[in-house]
């Protein structure tokens, strides 16, 4: 079955068209997977409590998701390495490489004096969405 690229002029997306007209959404790690961190809630002890969420907003399912993590990521209570950890200096490793199905949310709280800006440094797309970042 051959395959047409093609871009729809509205949104700017990159699909696939069979020759049978089927449409195929391509996946894009980068676009797909959105970090939301809150701007953080004093503590007691003078820290702040932020509240992060990592959403899948794709057609297909992620994994091997890295964020960025400030150079050494610290917190005041651990936060579970099943659900984030530092793997090298900034490099923080989500849900221990495994996947996050389309729709899925993955969310957790770290106290810190620190705010640690978390950013998507990479991830995979493992079908569904097409293609592979």
């Amino acid at each position: 079955m051959e395959r047409i690229e093609k871009k729809f002029p509205s949104h700017g997306e990159r699909v696939k068209v069979s020759a049978a007209g089927l449409v195929d959404l391509q996946c894009d790690a980068m676009r797909d997977m959105v970090v939301n961190q809150s701007a953080g809630h004093c503590q007691s002890n003078r820290a702040k409590k932020f509240a992060m969420e990592v959403v899948n907003r794709g057609g297909g399912t992620m994994s091997g998701i890295h964020l960025m993590c400030g150079y050494s990521f610290r917190t005041v209570w651990p936060v579970s390495p099943d659900v984030i950890a530092e793997v090298a200096h900034g490099d923080c490793l989500l849900v221990g490489g495994g996947s996050v199905a389309p729709g899925g949310t993955v969310s957790f709280n770290y106290t810190s004096y620190v705010r640690y800006d978390k950013t998507l440094l990479a991830a995979t797309c493992d079908g569904g969405g097409g293609g592979s970042s």
